[in-house]
């Protein structure tokens, strides 16, 4: 397992703890706004550790403008959704402890 592999597995488990929803729930072809706010961290969280759109996408089963178009989606969602900034903090506080 590589460090991002190891990584990956780290953040979903704090998303999938924080949301219920876990890596093959992320990765599958749903659209159900709990699921894509659950995508969305993740992808954010993974980034911010110095993942690419591509290693991203390639993780998650997806490309990387989808993966790109989630990450931007981050801090509208943070800023105007006040359950998905629940989510949000709660996965940092999780990611945090560890």
């Amino acid at each position: 397992m590589t460090i991002l592999e190891s990584e990956i597995q780290r953040i979903s488990a704090a998303v999938e703890q924080a949301t219920g929803f876990g890596l093959e729930d992320i990765r599958a072809r749903n659209r159900r706004l709990p699921v894509v706010r659950a995508r969305i961290i993740l992808c954010y969280e993974i980034y911010k550790r110095g993942a690419s759109a591509r290693e991203i996408g390639q993780a998650i089963h997806r490309d990387r403008g989808s993966i790109g178009y989630l990450i931007n989606r981050y801090q509208a969602e943070y800023d105007t959704s006040p359950i998905f900034r629940e989510m949000a903090i709660k996965v940092k506080d999780i990611l945090n402890e560890a």
